[in-house]
């Protein structure tokens, strides 16, 4: 018997005459991943800048600002109260009440001995020195807070 020709699409033939399928998707896959890696490289950087460069040009922005100077510290005359407690946590335990502009919160920070002072004057009228410092709040829009400096028995 005689076997038909082989024709140019049959196994045989296709087997030596170039890269498979696969061969080629696995070649254009890298080419594509290489070269969006480099774009990437490219965009997050800036052409000829680097991420140094670009930190150091950050710091002397920062540098160039002209620094404010603090505010003179505040005193402040009133009630002391210690011991509050809100919802949520969100105070700082200690209000000063005063006549004319109503309650302010006291942060004494880690002062150990302007705590104490707070806790023997509990009830008291006092003077406080210190920045007023409004926080923004969760119940309240926005808590008044003094960052207390000295704590004395008003005279």
């Amino acid at each position: 018997m005689i076997s038909p020709p082989k024709s140019p699409n049959s196994t045989r033939s296709r087997r030596f005459s170039g890269p498979s399928s696969f061969q080629r998707f696995s070649f254009q896959h890298f080419s594509i991943t290489a070269l969006l890696g480099l774009l990437s490289v490219v965009f997050v950087t800036g052409p000829g800048l680097s991420t140094v460069a670009a930190a150091e040009k950050a710091k002397e922005k920062a540098e160039e600002k002209p620094k404010e100077k603090p505010a003179p510290a505040k005193s402040y005359t009133g009630t002391l109260k210690t011991g509050i407690v809100a919802i949520g946590g969100e105070t700082t335990g200690i209000t000063l009440t005063t006549a004319d502009s109503g309650v302010y919160e006291l942060d004494l920070g880690a002062d150990k001995e302007l705590k104490k002072k707070a806790e023997d004057l509990n009830g008291k009228k006092v003077k406080v020195v210190g920045d007023y410092k409004p926080r923004p709040g969760v119940e309240k829009k926005e808590r008044r807070i003094i960052v207390t400096t000295s704590l004395s028995a008003a005279e």
